[in-house]
């Protein structure tokens, strides 16, 4: 970090990008910011990389171009950072002046009264100044419910318990499975079923089987998936979308998920990102069933499901 940055007053965020808790803190800071930079209150993004595409500068130029974010970010590779300031679990938020910390929050509490406390700590040295009422976002907030990772050693979470014999170990040095059972009858919540070839390594499960499919159990209203194009032509792999079997319709479809002129739904995937497919599910129990009908032409990587709910 700079040599000024102990003289200094930092709010400093640690998040994991591609949690919800780690999207809605980007709001978050982006708001702070423009509330209270010119009060000399820097704002510092520390992004902890659960995966390893967020080591990669185009995908951060992208992030924090796409965010339109104007304040530092830093990847902590080795969490160092984290580690320094007590923070390895996101998301985490603190107020450090001069080296001391003013206070902090983290996990479900993270938002607390975190504005509340900036502001007593800005009056703290100008009990006069005028300040905008707390910062209540216009979008719906969505808490994080759960998580599924698919690679055999993921940062965070712990690896999946495939159907026997599972992923085994290939000539290239990661692990292939051929996954051709049937598909359960009646499925619970949390239950995952994958079916067609798949490839994994440490962090994700990669496919160029048309007829592979992911099934699984709904365990919050709004669900995403972390995902990225292995195509190495201009046709992007594309994930069909069905819930309770049929497609999504509109007053529930995610940001990134297309509704057809042909009645299907379905998500279009180029760079690592997280894609925000499903929202607002009234009946959170659902069968949603993933399918990546092109991808013997353009192969897709999945690194990870998101699930999460609407908090009032």
């Amino acid at each position: 970090l700079d040599p000024q940055f102990a003289k200094n007053s930092w709010l400093i965020f640690f998040i994991d990008p591609t949690d919800y808790s780690g999207q809605l803190a980007q709001i978050y800071a982006k708001e702070w910011y423009r509330r209270y930079s010119s009060h000399h209150l820097n704002i510092l993004v520390v992004l902890l990389p659960v995966y390893q595409f967020w080591q990669m500068r185009e995908n951060i130029v992208q992030l924090t171009e796409s965010q339109q974010i104007l304040f530092p970010m830093v990847v902590d590779v080795d969490q160092t950072i984290a580690g320094a300031f007590g923070a390895l679990v996101p998301p985490k938020v603190m107020l450090i002046h001069q080296s001391k910390t003013q206070f902090e929050y983290y996990g479900n509490n993270w938002l607390l009264n975190t504005e509340i406390d900036i502001q007593h700590f800005l009056r703290s040295k100008d009990p006069g100044l005028a300040l905008l009422p707390v910062f209540v976002p216009k979008i719906s907030v969505i808490q994080d419910a759960g998580r599924l990772e698919f690679g055999y050693s993921p940062a965070v979470g712990e690896e999946i318990n495939y159907e026997k014999p599972g992923f085994l170990p290939s000539p290239n040095g990661n692990r292939e499975g051929r996954f051709h059972g049937l598909r359960p009858k009646k499925m619970e919540e949390g239950d995952l079923f994958i079916g067609g070839d798949w490839h994994q390594d440490v962090e994700k499960i990669m496919t160029s089987d048309p007829n592979a499919v992911l099934v699984f159990m709904s365990s919050g209203s709004n669900f995403s998936i972390v995902a990225q194009s292995l195509s190495k032509g201009s046709e992007a792999p594309l994930i069909l979308v069905e819930i309770g079997g049929g497609p999504a319709h509109d007053s529930i479809a995610g940001g990134h998920l297309l509704l057809e002129d042909t009645g299907v739904s379905t998500v279009k995937v180029r760079q690592p990102q997280v894609y925000h497919v499903l929202r607002n599910l009234e009946n959170p129990s659902q069968e949603i069933v993933l399918k990546f009908p092109n991808a013997s032409l353009a192969p897709i990587a999945v690194y990870g499901i998101r699930f999460g709910y609407e908090s009032v």
